[in-house]
């Protein structure tokens, strides 16, 4: 394993070790100001999972592998969003939400003990390093403005619009937690299919 390799393996070992952690941490706040440094911790660990995973796609298969290899990766996000309202919304309704982030943690945990096991990247032959630097992106570059509109701006709405839909289910229409729950799944997973079906189409 080279230099760059060993770097993305441990870049990503530490990064979901902070998530694991944050996530553990909240059952033990009592405040706002605790809970708020807990969930900012978390989507500090959490922002390694799409350049990790983009980084591992690329290192370690060749291109016409590489956009269902993307989509698998980012469709931990999805996941997550539909393990929440269908077992851990339970979790914590049975046995409160504490127990319900100490699951999450423990997911975490077993996460970073497979990665350690079966993370031997890159599979493909080495590329001659190149020497690190910090460029700004060119806003003047097409490539640029594609990058975004690809990705970046829209994945800023479902965050939003699934704490939203919870609000409202809850706030107006007055349904329980539990009938919450029994909804809110929906939007995540099929926002994960298209994940898989539109890199099954970037790879034909």
């Amino acid at each position: 394993m080279h230099a760059c390799g060993h770097d993305a393996h441990m870049g990503m070992l530490l990064g979901v070790a902070v998530w694991t952690g944050a996530s553990a941490s909240h059952a033990f706040m009592g405040s706002f100001l605790g809970f708020a440094m807990a969930r900012g911790v978390l989507g500090l660990g959490e922002g390694v999972t799409f350049p990790g995973g983009l980084r591992t796609a690329v290192e370690s298969l060749p291109a016409h592998l590489r956009a269902r290899a993307i989509a698998l990766s980012f469709s931990g996000g999805t996941i997550g969003a539909v393990m929440m309202p269908l077992l851990l919304g339970p979790l914590a309704i049975q046995y409160g939400w504490r127990v319900a982030f100490m699951s999450t943690a423990g997911l975490g945990a077993a996460w970073l003990i497979l990665w350690a096991i079966i993370a031997r990247p890159p599979f493909l032959p080495a590329k001659p390093p190149t020497t690190a630097k910090v460029v700004w992106p060119n806003f003047l570059e097409r490539r640029v403005w594609a990058l975004m509109f690809s990705y970046a701006l829209p994945a800023i709405s479902p965050g939003p619009l699934l704490t939203i839909l919870a609000l409202y289910l809850n706030g107006r229409l007055h349904l329980t937690q539990a009938q919450v729950n029994g909804v809110s799944w929906i939007p995540p997973l099929t926002w994960g299919l298209g994940y898989f079906f539109w890199g099954w189409a970037a790879d034909r």
